[in-house]
């Protein structure tokens, strides 16, 4: 069955970094964003495929990409922070 989930982004104090979620195989990540004071990510999924970890990487504007950043997914506003969401490539 196909589905819409939220994951949520465990994180330390500050949002930039790299991230490491559980998703089910081929998932497709659709948009990300706060819910509240929580980092989250929204994904379609295919609920009877096997989970397995995606590579999430968020960078803060102004910063240097290094070209493996991979797909971009959606930009976070947070005050006067603006964050930059991608799925690592494999």
């Amino acid at each position: 069955m196909i589905s819409i989930w939220k994951f949520i982004l465990d994180r330390p104090s500050n949002f930039f970094g790299e991230f490491t979620v559980k998703m089910p195989t081929g998932s497709k990540p659709l948009s990300a964003g706060l819910q509240g004071d929580t980092l989250c990510i929204w994904a379609e999924v295919n609920t009877d495929a096997e989970m397995i970890d995606k590579q999430f990487i968020i960078i803060g504007t102004g910063k240097e990409l290094t070209g493996e950043e991979g797909s971009f997914i959606d930009t976070i506003f947070q005050g006067p922070f603006v964050w930059h969401v991608y799925q690592k490539a494999v």
